[in-house]
């Protein structure tokens, strides 16, 4: 399911206050899975980046993905610490 670009800003407005996924995803009515990943993308590329959700598909440079993915297959990060760390908009590159 798609959401619109008006609901990321709301979105991005609340996480901004400082309420965490589980809060917005109750006060907007939507599912607490689309927020959380939201979330995410908020934390490592901000509110504008979770505005362009959708509108262009990021590319990462081989190196940039390799060093994310072996910071989190060695344990030194979790995929979302990662993401903010390295940039990346979602967790898709760093889940294989």
């Amino acid at each position: 399911m798609k959401h619109d670009a008006g609901s990321r800003r709301e979105a991005a407005r609340l996480f901004e206050m400082g309420y965490g996924y589980g809060p917005v995803a109750s006060m907007m009515s939507l599912p607490q899975e689309a927020v959380r990943e939201w979330l995410y993308t908020f934390r490592a590329v901000g509110s504008e980046g979770l505005l362009n959700m959708g509108r262009t598909q990021a590319r990462y440079s081989w190196e940039l993905r390799c060093d994310a993915a072996r910071a989190v297959a060695g344990g030194e990060m979790t995929v979302v610490e990662a993401m903010e760390a390295y940039g990346v908009a979602s967790r898709s590159p760093l889940d294989r």
